[in-house]
């Protein structure tokens, strides 16, 4: 099912890739970074809040990342990850990775039942993430 969204090859390519290498360093994280959850300023040119830190942990930068991969895709994520400041030459590849693969374990669990979500806003998420 997947593979008739993103494509075989597509698919095949990311399930065969070597698993980037974990971050050198940890940092306490938001990991459920989206829009509902920033405020921006009047320009929408700067975040000026970060809300809803229920789901902090300490971990790997790339988690606060992976989101925007599975809304705006991975050249939006490479975008912000390069104008972060805190990019350490593969963070964006480890947020890509992480997006991908926390999207398609959710769509599995939606497919089986073990999980409820929209199919429609999923298969959306999944063309954006392996939109590259």
């Amino acid at each position: 099912m997947v593979s008739d969204i993103v494509g075989d090859r597509t698919l095949d390519a990311f399930l065969e890739a070597e698993r980037p290498v974990p971050a050198p360093r940890e940092a306490l994280c938001h990991t459920d970074v989206k829009g509902e959850h920033l405020f921006v300023d009047t320009t929408a040119v700067r975040v000026e809040r970060l809300i809803d830190w229920a789901d902090a942990e300490i971990c790997d930068p790339a988690k606060d990342h992976a989101g925007s991969t599975i809304w705006l895709g991975p050249t939006f994520t490479r975008e912000v990850v390069a104008l972060s400041g805190e990019d350490d030459g593969t963070l964006a590849e480890r947020a890509i990775f992480l997006g991908r693969a926390d999207l398609l374990d959710y769509f599995n669990a939606v497919v089986v039942g073990a999980e409820t979500g929209s199919l429609g806003l999923l298969t959306a998420q999944l063309r954006a993430a392996f939109s590259d």
